[in-house]
């Protein structure tokens, strides 16, 4: 539910009014702050992932992959408050894409603090509708 919410599917919702997405986000954020293994202490382990290196990616191809770079400094300008991370993964990432066939997949793991709260999550949702705008890696341009 919290992926569909956060994905340009949810707009649908704006056809019944601003009361549909924040029902939905109401019981999104219930639902997390209800789970069992919110109670547990969870094994937690550290992974390290390599930040996306701007140089490389605009030497690699500037025209292409410029608007990946552009999406990074959004995300760490305008998500980070609401995430623990925003990864890109993927051909895109290991850069070995297919212009005209790859996408760009990314990953995003949300922060307890906006999945226990309706109103952060609803505001991440129209953040991340905006950030889809950064498709110009699937298109080309």
């Amino acid at each position: 539910m919290l992926t569909w919410f956060l994905n340009p599917k949810s707009k649908c919702l704006e056809w019944d009014g601003s009361y549909a997405a924040n029902m939905l986000a109401e019981n999104i954020s219930l639902g997390y702050q209800n789970l069992i293994a919110n109670a547990e202490k969870l094994d937690e382990q550290i992974i390290v992932v390599k930040e996306l290196d701007e140089d490389e990616y605009l030497n690699w191809d500037r025209n292409y992959l410029l608007p990946v770079v552009q999406l990074k400094e959004f995300a760490r300008r305008e998500l980070s408050e609401y995430l623990e991370g925003f990864l890109i993964h993927g051909s895109i990432a290991t850069l070995d894409y297919s212009k005209g066939w790859s996408n760009l997949d990314t990953y995003l793991i949300v922060s307890k603090g906006t999945v226990y709260d309706r109103d952060r999550l609803i505001t991440l949702s129209e953040k991340l509708l905006y950030a889809f705008d950064f498709n110009g890696v699937q298109s080309g341009k």
